[in-house]
Protein backbone atom coordinates (compact mmCIF):
# COMPACT_ATOMS: atom_id res chain seq x y z
CA UNK A 1 0.00 0.00 0.00
CA UNK A 2 2.86 2.44 0.68
CA UNK A 3 4.47 1.81 -2.96
CA UNK A 4 0.80 2.74 -4.16
CA UNK A 5 0.36 5.63 -2.82
CA UNK A 6 3.63 7.08 -3.60
CA UNK A 7 2.93 6.31 -7.05
CA UNK A 8 -0.44 7.78 -6.94
CA UNK A 9 1.34 10.80 -5.86
CA UNK A 10 3.78 10.92 -8.47
CA UNK A 11 1.11 10.68 -10.98
CA UNK A 12 -1.15 13.20 -9.62
CA UNK A 13 1.64 15.43 -9.75
CA UNK A 14 2.69 14.86 -13.28
CA UNK A 15 -1.03 14.96 -13.98
CA UNK A 16 -1.33 18.31 -12.44
CA UNK A 17 1.76 19.57 -14.07
CA UNK A 18 0.72 18.21 -17.21
CA UNK A 19 -0.42 20.44 -20.87
CA UNK A 20 -3.02 18.10 -21.73
CA UNK A 21 -5.92 17.04 -20.04
CA UNK A 22 -5.51 13.60 -18.06
CA UNK A 23 -8.03 11.63 -15.70
CA UNK A 24 -6.87 9.64 -13.34
CA UNK A 25 -8.44 6.42 -12.29
CA UNK A 26 -8.52 3.38 -9.74
CA UNK A 27 -10.25 -0.04 -11.24
CA UNK A 28 -11.80 -2.65 -9.47
CA UNK A 29 -15.38 -4.82 -10.26
CA UNK A 30 -17.27 -7.07 -8.31
CA UNK A 31 -15.36 -9.96 -9.55
CA UNK A 32 -12.51 -8.87 -7.83
CA UNK A 33 -10.63 -7.83 -10.85
CA UNK A 34 -8.25 -4.54 -9.93
CA UNK A 35 -6.13 -2.36 -11.70
CA UNK A 36 -3.96 0.29 -9.17
CA UNK A 37 -4.27 2.92 -11.62
CA UNK A 38 -6.19 3.92 -15.01
CA UNK A 39 -4.81 6.96 -16.88
CA UNK A 40 -6.77 8.41 -19.65
CA UNK A 41 -5.90 11.21 -22.12
CA UNK A 42 -8.39 13.79 -23.61
CA UNK A 43 -7.96 11.79 -26.86
CA UNK A 44 -9.15 8.69 -25.21
CA UNK A 45 -4.90 6.51 -24.89
CA UNK A 46 -5.49 4.92 -21.68
CA UNK A 47 -2.87 3.21 -20.06
CA UNK A 48 -3.52 0.79 -17.26
CA UNK A 49 -0.99 0.70 -14.04
CA UNK A 50 -0.13 -1.76 -11.81
CA UNK A 51 2.38 -1.26 -9.05
CA UNK A 52 4.06 -4.62 -7.71
CA UNK A 53 6.85 -4.55 -4.78
CA UNK A 54 8.34 -7.50 -6.32
CA UNK A 55 12.06 -7.79 -8.33
CA UNK A 56 10.12 -10.34 -10.86
CA UNK A 57 6.96 -10.19 -12.70
CA UNK A 58 5.53 -12.60 -15.50
CA UNK A 59 3.27 -12.71 -17.94
CA UNK A 60 0.39 -14.00 -15.90
CA UNK A 61 1.10 -10.24 -13.90
CA UNK A 62 -0.72 -8.69 -16.98
CA UNK A 63 -4.17 -11.04 -16.62
CA UNK A 64 -6.14 -7.87 -15.24
CA UNK A 65 -4.37 -5.74 -17.77
CA UNK A 66 -4.78 -7.68 -20.59
CA UNK A 67 -8.87 -8.40 -19.58
CA UNK A 68 -9.25 -4.33 -19.35
CA UNK A 69 -8.06 -3.72 -22.81
CA UNK A 70 -9.83 -7.04 -24.67
CA UNK A 71 -13.11 -5.92 -22.94
CA UNK A 72 -13.25 -2.51 -21.74
CA UNK A 73 -10.75 -0.41 -23.83
CA UNK A 74 -11.07 -2.78 -26.91
CA UNK A 75 -12.17 0.45 -29.12
CA UNK A 76 -8.67 2.86 -27.99
CA UNK A 77 -5.31 2.56 -27.64
CA UNK A 78 -4.35 1.16 -24.68
CA UNK A 79 -0.96 0.12 -23.21
CA UNK A 80 -0.81 -1.54 -20.05
CA UNK A 81 2.39 -0.76 -17.73
CA UNK A 82 3.71 -2.90 -14.39
CA UNK A 83 5.90 -0.97 -12.34
CA UNK A 84 7.91 -2.96 -10.09
CA UNK A 85 11.17 -3.25 -8.04
CA UNK A 86 13.28 -5.33 -10.83
CA UNK A 87 16.67 -3.99 -12.27
CA UNK A 88 15.49 -4.19 -16.12
CA UNK A 89 12.48 -2.53 -18.66
CA UNK A 90 10.56 -5.61 -19.65
CA UNK A 91 8.52 -6.06 -23.07
CA UNK A 92 5.94 -8.94 -22.66
CA UNK A 93 4.15 -7.96 -26.38
CA UNK A 94 0.62 -6.89 -27.46
CA UNK A 95 2.02 -2.99 -25.74
CA UNK A 96 2.11 -4.81 -22.21
CA UNK A 97 5.80 -3.69 -20.55
CA UNK A 98 7.16 -4.18 -17.00
CA UNK A 99 8.97 -0.83 -15.83
CA UNK A 100 11.25 -0.31 -12.96
CA UNK A 101 9.59 2.40 -10.32
CA UNK A 102 12.07 4.57 -11.27
CA UNK A 103 10.61 5.12 -14.39
CA UNK A 104 8.30 7.67 -13.08
CA UNK A 105 11.55 10.17 -12.46
CA UNK A 106 11.75 10.00 -16.08
CA UNK A 107 8.20 10.92 -17.39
Amino acid sequence: MLLETFVFTQLAALIDAAFEDYQLFHYRDKLGREIDFIVENEDGHIAGIEVKASTSISKDSFKHLRWFKENLAKDKSFIGIILYTGAYPLSFGGNFWGLQINALWLL
